[in-house]
């Protein structure tokens, strides 16, 4: 039986500009959201205590960036964020 797939955290919006925000469910509090550029440096760091964080994003450059959400040292959910031109 295929079980649907369920998301930790919703990123949002996709693509963005000048704020980027994660809900999550209680079930990461505390864990770590950390958002990367195509060469894999972290840009944002920000831990999740509420289930909505908002990040000023204004300041980044338009384009493709990866972001993560980590636990414990374990890496929970991964994927693309784009910031529009």
């Amino acid at each position: 039986m295929n079980r649907p797939l369920v998301h930790d955290v919703i990123i949002y919006p996709n693509p963005g500009s000048d704020r980027l925000i994660i809900e999550s469910g209680p079930q990461v509090s505390g864990s770590q959201f950390i958002l990367h550029n195509l060469e894999g440096k972290p840009i944002l760091q920000q831990f999740l205590k509420n289930q909505k964080t908002i990040l000023d994003t204004h300041f980044l450059q338009p384009g493709t960036y990866i972001w993560q959400v980590e636990y414990q040292d374990t890496i929970i959910e991964t994927g693309k964020w784009i910031k529009a031109g």
